[in-house]
């Protein structure tokens, strides 16, 4: 059930920084704590296919090794997230191979975002989240032979990485009815050809742990205010501050993983569900009369990222967290991400995920406000 902490009010100096700040733009929460707010209680529904997460280890020291592996993704979506520095001193490439499964196999990428090779881990995973939020492509699908080997993102595997740069990268695909496909992340020298040198390719020693590489039974999560008593069937900005919380491990409950390249045993816990997508719907209304700031606040440490999210006082869509710097790491700060006119009632859809580099938890924040004007604005679609 939610947690009633009694109705928190945002201080008058957040108030005026909030009529007048911009999605992106990093504000002092000036005391306000978000974790002592009240803790919305939603339905969580676990949806999408498998997420191949690839990130154990993060900076791999060994060339031509596989980093992660799935020896049979289902038909329907999936998900791969892989986030590596390149540690073996010398250059090197990164790709993500496919192999027909038995009978054959169809494939297609749906949505991709790829950042690096950059110097900063932190601005490269939260440059992929940006660039995958953000993507519109529309991608070929690709027909595989039974045992053929061949390489889903070409210019993901053309891109030289040097020593110490970071590349990530997340790819959601459709998987075609047919035989299931294998699909593995593996760095190589740039000269090899991934394609006939990935059967004989051993893997790379984990570092765990914990272990962080695997694959989870979903990558999307969906949480939605619902009407039946279980759960908030909306929330109302008279109820005060309240927010959110993922990637803690508790209020958020982690992924589980299975390594099925040097399997140790039974699924183990992904700390800060890197890769998860956070699908949050919520139904807002204003029986006060006041607007309502959407944002978001480190509990962690260093955390930069992205979020999209519906039209309303300002343009909505895609938006950096912060949009500069990088990242923010104070937990007495937070970033606009967007703000609304709920009046008697709107949908907010959000998009949201912790991305490579970034640090959890984080906390989604729904701070109500008098705006400026405090009335007459139109309400949000």
């Amino acid at each position: 059930m939610p947690l009633n902490r009694g109705v928190i009010t945002p201080p008058p100096a957040l108030v005026a920084d909030l009529r007048r700040g911009a999605p992106g733009q990093i504000i002092n929460l000036h005391g306000l704590d978000t974790s002592a707010a009240r803790r919305l209680n939603l339905e969580v529904i676990e949806s999408g296919g498998p997420l191949l997460y690839s990130n154990d280890p993060e900076t791999y020291t060994s060339p031509n090794r596989v980093l992660a592996r799935e020896p049979a993704l289902p038909a329907g979506p999936s998900r791969v997230f892989f986030h590596h520095q390149n540690g073996t001193g010398r250059d090197q490439k990164l790709a993500v191979v496919v192999r027909g499964g038995p009978g054959g196999s169809w494939l297609a990428i749906r949505r991709r975002g790829l950042a690096g090779p950059w110097s900063d881990p932190l601005p490269a995973g939260r440059r992929a989240l940006y660039r995958w939020l953000s993507d519109g492509q529309t991608y070929p699908a690709q027909r595989l032979a039974e045992g053929e080997t061949a390489i889903l993102d070409p210019a993901l595997a053309a891109t030289g990485i040097a020593h110490g740069l970071t590349v990530s990268g997340i790819i959601d695909l459709d998987v075609f009815p047919g035989g299931p496909p294998e699909m593995a992340v593996v760095a190589c020298d740039p000269e090899v050809l991934v394609e006939k040198a990935y059967p004989s390719l051993a893997p790379h020693p984990r570092t765990g742990p914990p272990f962080t590489r695997g694959t989870s039974s979903t990558c999307d999560r969906q949480l939605n205010t619902s009407a039946g008593g279980e759960f908030d069937p909306y929330y109302d900005t008279s109820w005060g501050v309240a927010f959110l919380r993922c990637g803690d491990g508790l209020i958020d409950p982690n992924l589980m993983v299975s390594d099925h390249l040097t399997p140790v045993g039974g699924p183990e816990p992904l700390p800060g569900n890197y890769g998860l997508l956070y699908r949050i719907h919520l139904w807002v209304t204003a029986s006060d009369r006041r607007d309502l700031a959407v944002l978001v606040n480190p509990r962690g440490m260093d955390f930069g990222g992205a979020i999209k999210l519906p039209a309303g006082i300002d343009a909505g869509g895609e938006v950096y967290l912060p949009w500069s710097p990088d990242s923010l790491a104070d937990p007495g700060l937070a970033v606009i991400a967007g703000r609304f006119v709920p009046g008697e009632g709107i949908g907010l859809w959000m998009q949201f995920m912790i991305p490579g580099g970034a640090n959890a938890p984080v906390n989604l924040a729904l701070v109500p406000y008098h705006g400026d004007p405090p009335s007459g604005r139109p309400t949000a679609p």
